[in-house]
């Protein structure tokens, strides 16, 4: 295994106690060494892996953006209560910021498609719809290669498939800001309002939709972060499991609660149990 270094360039300000950072950069390159990756594919994957990281990033400091301005206004609302104010709180920025979120989460599924193509030679199209866009005869490409590739019960088809419901509703939702009345409805974003049992919370839907149900924005946004940082992470667990030899590594997944603050990867290749056991001890004669 080649331990050459890659360089990075800084993502934004942020270093490596960011999980972004941590998790896509500098987790991906200690797991690269464990597949079989010529060194070219495997300083390619990083290139991919590091605009993912600057696109992720944003749609992190997005969300700080508006988790910010959030507490922002419901911290005036709350000092102001008893006071004869009248007054409810207000997302300043709520609708921008959101439209944003959704543009840049739907190029970052897009470069995923590059990393799976690399990683798994999976030869898909360059298009997030592969993710998630069902053909006439039901399928998604992504599923239907998994499917090809390792069979209809294997855990990578399984995830891919569970990864589907996700990535469509939020890719349709940004197709519904810039498309308005096209096939995936209209985008429609409140701010907090007046509702029947009290203050109603920041929420999103698309209308003409099969779902119009509307659902919290922020909870949704937080969710989306994970799911994409977890998903581009779970791709290069994928590319090592298969390289790796199974009789003598495994790939564990860190608690959150022991992971290093200055460095919290959540996936590391360690030796599996017994193993050390089993080696013979080093002699000093």
């Amino acid at each position: 295994m080649s331990n050459a270094p890659f360089v990075f360039q800084t993502v934004s300000n942020h270093g490596s106690s960011h999980p972004v950072v941590a998790r896509l950069l500098m987790q991906t390159q200690e797991l690269l060494q464990f597949t079989r990756l010529d060194q070219k594919d495997k300083e390619d994957v990083m290139i991919i892996y590091g605009e993912l990281s600057r696109r992720l990033v944003k749609c992190y400091e997005i969300a700080d953006r508006l988790f910010a301005e959030r507490d922002r206004t419901v911290g005036a609302f709350i000092s102001e209560i008893g006071t004869g104010s009248s007054r409810i709180p207000y997302v300043i920025g709520l609708e921008t910021e959101a439209e944003s979120f959704l543009s840049v989460a739907k190029q970052y599924l897009q470069d995923l498609v590059k990393a799976l193509n690399l990683l798994l030679n999976a030869q898909l199209k360059i298009d997030p719809a592969v993710w998630w866009k069902r053909r006439k005869d039901g399928t998604i490409d992504v599923v239907k290669w998994a499917t090809k590739t390792y069979g209809e019960q294997h855990p990578t088809t399984k995830m891919f498939a569970e990864e589907e419901i996700w990535i469509s509703e939020l890719v349709k939702k940004r197709n519904a800001a810039i498309h308005q009345g096209g096939e995936c409805g209209n985008l429609v974003i409140k701010n907090y309002k007046f509702g029947k049992n009290g203050i109603v919370a920041p929420n999103w839907r698309r209308e003409a939709s099969a779902n119009p149900i509307p659902t919290d924005i922020f909870d949704d946004i937080r969710a989306s972060l994970d799911n994409m940082l977890t998903l581009a992470e779970d791709i290069v667990a994928t590319a090592v499991h298969q390289d790796i030899p199974q009789n003598l590594f495994r790939i564990d997944e860190v608690p959150v609660e022991q992971r290093d603050e200055a460095k919290p990867i959540r996936l590391k290749v360690v030796l599996v149990d017994g193993l050390l056991k089993k080696l013979p001890s080093a002699r000093l004669d």
